[in-house]
């Protein structure tokens, strides 16, 4: 990619090559490479949990700090799509703070057993690649022991230290599994020989007598389909038929609170070259989308994706041409509601235990 850049050669990117290309941008300052690849993950529309599981993790083992739409979009898809995340065999490859985030998470939607089987190989594939624990590596930290002859000859068997980080990993894993959701027969072929003797009795007794045990998460965890179901849907059409000449706007009232996704507009009549216009809305403004003339076409349909995941109650529209008709202004999106604003929440907080903000150091005197 950077070879290609170079000789101002089409990239050919996929989301996994312009992360790294992201990440290579930002490192040589390569202002408009940085801009394209941010501009293209950002406006992938076939991406899928897992690829986005995939960036996330990566972005993380190679310390790049997403800005914060990518963040947003990826994590909105590992959510809407647990299931397959928990399923994908990457999910064995995932950095250590994703996965501790993904446990702790009423609204990571799969079932405790799945869970706690996927948890079982993830942390036996960890031990083996450090570089995957991220906040369990304290649980490998004492000394390693020299690595046992396997009987079996297997060259995928683990070591005796191996197996012993491997169970300090599930021991740090289980304030956050919720116990009494998985079936009997599973807890206690799988999961009971790493609880102590008073919280496997616990949850043994809420099987039994539906007691509650205390010191244990109880709540089952719940999808957001809000983010399966996220369609968006017209907002509001305005029409105009006006004509613009220099630099105007005209502002759009949505009428209620809403996320914009998608601003079209309809022009003709252009004056000139072409015709620059692009959308302002909750503090922001969008990249500048530039229409054309073209003799043979009597007007454009131009089309404006949105992704600041800002919520308005109305936009600016700006256009900018010597002269151009404005036939009408349409916007999509999704109107708040309580489940919405739940969702954001949840992805707003998975973010931050995904890329903590930098800590300051207190011994810093600058100013």
């Amino acid at each position: 990619v950077m070879i290609r850049s170079a000789y101002h050669m089409e990239p050919k990117l996929t989301p996994h090559r312009a992360l790294h290309a992201l990440a290579a941008a930002k490192l040589y300052m390569i202002d408009g490479l940085e801009k394209y690849c941010y501009h293209y993950l950002l406006h992938i529309t076939d991406v899928d949990g897992i690829t986005s599981l995939i960036l996330l993790s990566e972005s993380l083992k190679s310390s790049l700090a997403l800005p914060a739409e990518l963040q947003r979009t990826f994590c909105k898809k590992v959510l809407a799509h647990c299931q397959q995340v928990v399923e994908s065999p990457f999910f064995l490859e995932t950095h250590g703070s994703i996965i501790a985030t993904l446990i702790k998470s009423d609204n990571f939607d799969v079932s405790e057993d799945q869970l706690w089987d996927r948890l079982m190989k993830w942390s036996a594939a960890a031990v083996r690649k450090p570089g995957l624990l991220g906040p369990f590596a304290d649980a490998t930290s004492c000394p390693p022991l020299k690595r046992a002859k396997s009987s079996t000859g297997e060259s995928n068997s683990m070591n005796p230290h191996q197996v012993t980080c491997q169970e300090e990993v599930l021991r740090l894993m289980l304030p956050h599994i919720r116990f009494t959701q998985m079936s009997q027969e599973f807890f206690i072929d799988k999961a009971r020989k790493y609880l102590d003797r008073e919280k496997s009795e616990a949850v043994m007794d809420f099987f039994v007598l539906r007691r509650n045990p205390e010191g244990l998460v109880l709540k089952p965890r719940f999808a957001l389909l809000s983010l399966q179901n996220g369609g968006a849907s017209r907002l509001v059409t305005s029409s105009l038929e006006t004509r613009f000449t220099g630099t105007q706007n005209r502002t759009v009232h949505l009428g209620e609170l809403a996320q914009v996704t998608r601003v079209r507009v309809s022009i003709s009549n252009i004056v000139g070259k072409a015709v620059t216009w692009s959308v302002s809305l909750a503090g922001r403004r969008s990249e500048e989308v530039v229409v054309e003339k073209d003799a043979n076409i009597d007007f454009s349909l131009s089309r404006l994706d949105i992704r600041f995941e800002n919520a308005c109650k109305e936009l600016v529209v700006e256009f900018d041409a010597v002269s151009v008709t404005v036939r009408y202004i349409m916007v999509e999106g999704r109107k708040m509601t309580p489940e919405l604003e739940l969702a954001d929440q949840v992805v707003d907080q998975l973010c931050k235990d995904f890329f903590p903000a930098p800590e300051r150091d207190v011994h810093d005197t600058s100013q």
